[in-house]
């Protein structure tokens, strides 16, 4: 099940140094003491809950014009070309490592 809990008009802090251009979208998986990267393959292989977000993507893809690129995880915000925060913060969270993003990617 998908919900919108914000208008795309409206400005949430989601990612630090990306929230000016970010749309966040948050995928329920505990860790039950397992890594981030288990987590996350754990929704990869998740048939209903992937092909929910993946198909969400696609339409915010299609109406924001958003570059496959451009999708990312918590964990490659840092890097990511738009980072901007000018109080010296980053990003802690380990969440859609590259790998995990890229196989997301590979989907859409």
């Amino acid at each position: 099940m998908v919900h919108a809990l914000v208008p795309t008009n409206v400005m949430c802090r989601h990612a630090i140094g990306l929230n000016h251009v970010a749309i966040g979208i948050e995928i329920v998986q505990a860790t039950h003491g397992h890594t981030s990267l288990w987590a996350d393959q754990q929704i990869l292989a998740r048939p209903a809950q992937i092909q929910a977000v993946l198909a969400l993507v696609r339409k915010l893809q299609a109406q924001f014009g958003i570059a496959t690129s451009d999708v990312i995880g918590h964990a490659t915000a840092n890097g990511h070309r738009l980072f901007l925060d000018k109080q010296g913060w980053r990003n802690d969270h380990t969440d859609w490592q590259a790998p995990n993003v890229a196989e997301f990617r590979s989907r859409l």
